[in-house]
C-alpha cells in the first residue's frame, strides 16, 4: 500500500494504465485522498493525485511499480 505520487499516473483510468500487462500488478483496494473509505476498483477508475493503492503482484514487482508510482 503506498501513496500515487508521480504525476504521469494521474487523472488516468486504470484500463488506460494497463498495469497488469506493463507492470504484471493488479490493484485490488484505492482511496481517493478526497474521499473516505477504501474501494474495489475496476477499469474504469479514474486515478488522482493522492491516492492510496493496495496492489498484489511479486515482491519484484510491486517493488519496481512502487518506484515508478512515488517518483
Amino acid at each position: 500500500e503506498f501513496e500515487l505520487t508521480n504525476p504521469k499516473l494521474f487523472n488516468k483510468t486504470l484500463k488506460e494504465l494497463n498495469l497488469t500487462n506493463r507492470y504484471k500488478i493488479s490493484v485490488i483496494a484505492l482511496s481517493h485522498a478526497d474521499e473516505e473509505g477504501a474501494i474495489i476498483p475496476n477499469q474504469s477508475t479514474i486515478t488522482k493525485p493522492g491516492d492510496i493503492v493496495t496492489i498484489i503482484g511479486t515482491e519484484k514487482d510491486v517493488e519496481a511499480f512502487e518506484e515508478i508510482a512515488t517518483a
